[in-house]
């Protein structure tokens, strides 16, 4: 039976979820000299290949937000995804239109991206937030908000891995606890992102038939919007995305009835990529498969009294780009920018937080908005054929989505 216990917990900050928009505004507020508590739902464990999962791709902006946080990027890839967290670098786009046409193209030299596990990449930067001197408690889950009779946030209800609750309070709660915020679901914030509803299942091989090449990023565009995307990992080792609309997803199951996800995907596979389905149908498949839906939608509002939200906890966009991380790096950067100018004027209700909102709309939403018209265009058959048939439209387009936007510094 759970036990309850107020602890008399307390500290300036308290900050949800120790992936990447965590950790970045845990690290930089404890630089300011805050003292920052930061409640991370997994336990520490050992590494193991469960810990690849979403998100495994770091863009050039990202790479860039590591290096001004302070993590040290350059180490070299490594062929164990169990020993370190830079897996692989790709600069190469090899892409199958919906015609049918194929084309391969480079990114301009010295840009590239980054393979990663991302399990083993969250816990390197709960390391740094440590020698930061944050706080760092693993194995805590936030089950509910402390509010007020005002309705203002003075902290968390938490549960340890022991099955203890207890009571953590700060002028500052800083939710970066993803897609699935506790947080999101206690306010009733979540708006869905209704053009962009779509379903995303998460495949890892140790063996296929022809697999991704290392330091090629593979990419299927399918009939009715729907994607593949595979690259190398490691040896043996080899990671697809593959994303549906839920519309066309619901049309499938209703005319296949219900499935396993693995078996709709190689069903799917059959009908729209006849060549490629029997490679996946023998692979040797890891027996973990990760599936999201749906993988879009918005909040209504991000900053409250004594709380402000940040990362994918703050709306959510599948970055098909890989710049998801990079969208979490930015913005808890950002966060940390306001919350800290919050303390110096020791007020921290709603309004305190506008600063956040400015910096955020200048930064990170134009890169969203320019995501979103890609997204948007990526819907179109003719004009991704059109894409594929124009070389120079076709690397233009690689250009603008590689392109990284200035970060706001003091």
């Amino acid at each position: 039976m759970d036990q309850f216990k107020t602890r008399g917990d307390n500290a300036e900050v308290i900050v949800i979820g120790g992936g990447a928009a965590g950790c970045s505004a845990a690290i930089y507020l404890a630089r300011q000299g805050r003292r920052v508590v930061l409640l991370e739902g997994r336990e520490d464990r050992p590494p193991q290949l469960s810990d690849l999962h979403s998100g495994e791709v770091l863009s050039p902006g990202s790479q860039l937000e590591l290096r001004r946080l302070g993590l040290d990027t350059s180490q070299p890839a490594t062929g164990d995804p169990l020993r370190g967290w830079k897996l692989q670098e790709w600069d190469v786009v090899r892409q199958r239109w919906p015609g049918g046409r194929e084309t391969v193209d480079r990114l301009p030299k010295g840009v590239f991206f980054w393979q990663i596990n991302r399990g083993h990449f969250y816990k390197t930067l709960r390391q740094l937030a440590r020698s930061e001197g944050v706080e760092v408690r693993e194995g805590v889950r936030v089950i509910n908000l402390l509010l007020d009779r005002d309705g203002v946030c003075r902290g968390v209800v938490a549960r340890d891995s022991g099955g203890v609750t207890y009571e953590c309070t700060a002028p500052v709660t800083i939710d970066a606890s993803g897609r699935n915020s506790v947080v999101l679901a206690r306010l009733g914030l979540r708006r869905p992102e209704e053009k962009f509803r779509r379903a995303a299942y998460l495949l890892f091989f140790r063996e296929l038939a022809h697999p991704p090449e290392p330091g090629v990023w593979q990419q299927y565009w399918l009939p009715r919007g729907t994607t593949l995307r595979g690259s190398f990992l490691a040896p043996a080792l080899y990671r697809f995305s593959f994303e549906i609309s839920l519309a066309e997803r619901g049309r499938w199951l209703e005319k296949s009835g219900r499935l396993p996800a693995h078996e709709l995907f190689l069903k799917i596979l059959a009908e729209e990529l006849p060549g490629a389905a029997k490679s996946f149908r023998e692979a040797a498949r890891l027996p973990h498969l990760l599936a999201f839906a749906p993988v879009g939608f918005q909040v209504a509002q991000i900053t409250h009294d004594g709380l402000l939200m940040t990362g994918d906890a703050a709306g959510y966009l599948d970055p098909s780009t890989g710049q998801g991380l990079e969208f979490a790096l930015r913005s808890g950067r950002l966060a940390a920018r306001s919350v800290g100018e919050a303390f110096t004027r020791n007020e921290f209700k709603r309004a305190a937080f506008d600063r956040y909102l400015r910096e955020r709309e200048a930064e990170v939403q134009p890169i969203v908005r320019r995501l979103r018209l890609f997204l948007g265009a990526s819907q179109s058959e003719r004009l991704l054929n059109t894409i594929g048939t124009i070389a120079p439209v076709r690397r233009a387009v690689l250009r603008e989505l590689i392109k990284t936007r200035p970060a706001i510094v003091d």
